[in-house]
C-alpha cells in the first residue's frame, strides 16, 4: 500500500485526510498543535497523526521512512514551513537516490 504524507493546518489539509482513506493508501498526516490533532481525531483508525512542530531534520527523517507522495497543505503564511517542507523532501529524495 502506498503512503501519503501531508503536512496540515488548514481547512484543505483536514479535507485531504478526510477524503485520501477514501483510497488504499496509507496516510499520515502532521500537525503542528494540538488543536490540529483534535481536529482529526474523528478520522482516527483511517489516518495516523503526528503532533508538534518539526524542523527540516525531523522532516527528513520522516519522509526516508518512504513516501509515494508529499502533500503540503498548510498555511499560506507559513513560508518558513513550506521550505523546509521542500528541502527536506529534495534531501530525502537524493538520499534515496
Amino acid at each position: 500500500m502506498k503512503r501519503v504524507l501531508v503536512f496540515g493546518g488548514t481547512t484543505e489539509g483536514r479535507a485531504l485526510c478526510e477524503i485520501l482513506p477514501s483510497w488504499p493508501l496509507e496516510v499520515v498526516a502532521c500537525v503542528a498543535t494540538d488543536y490540529g490533532r483534535q481536529l482529526l481525531e474523528g478520522l482516527s483508525g483511517r489516518i495516523a497523526v503526528h503532533t508538534g512542530r518539526m524542523g527540516p531534520e525531523a522532516m527528513e527523517d520522516l519522509m526516508r521512512v518512504g513516501f509515494a507522495c508529499v502533500l503540503d497543505a498548510t498555511h499560506p503564511y507559513a513560508t518558513e514551513v513550506s521550505a523546509n517542507i521542500q528541502a527536506a523532501a529534495r534531501r530525502a529524495v537524493e538520499r534515496l537516490a
